[in-house]
């Protein structure tokens, strides 16, 4: 599995959950929220960003940097996640911050998918693909 998936689980860690429970995770921003006073402050953000920075190194190195369609995508794809975290969070209601991460884990996913075909590719090697 790769590591992107792993976002979550540092806001998830506190009560043992993963992000593939929707329900559990909204019950800690439920919980959280208050804690929460600048998007900067989110774990989960702060991984979203070097997940970006190292997603924007792949994708202008070699014959990914080439492949315009594939490397547009998978950068929209890894922005929007710290976006939509971000976004969330400036809504101010918990429940818009947990609609928004529940959108995020979708960017998460379409992330991880377009890696997969990177991979498929050659673009990007196996260690690599297992770093991100």
């Amino acid at each position: 599995m790769l590591k992107v998936a792993k976002v979550w689980e540092v806001c998830a860690a506190k009560f043992k959950i993963t992000f593939y429970l929707p329900n559990a995770l909204v019950k800690l921003i439920y919980k959280e929220m208050a804690t929460f006073k600048r998007f900067e402050d989110i774990k989960a953000w702060q991984k979203a960003r070097v997940l970006n920075k190292m997603i924007y190194k792949i994708t202008g190195e070699g014959m990914f940097s080439r492949d315009f369609d594939l490397r547009s995508q998978l950068r929209r794809s890894s922005v929007s996640i710290m976006a939509n975290i971000a976004e969330g969070q400036g809504r101010r209601t918990d429940r818009d911050f947990a609609n928004f991460l529940n959108i995020t884990l979708g960017s998460i996913a379409e992330t991880k998918s377009h890696l997969y075909v990177a991979l498929d590719l050659d673009y990007v090697q196996k260690e690599k693909f297992d770093e991100l």
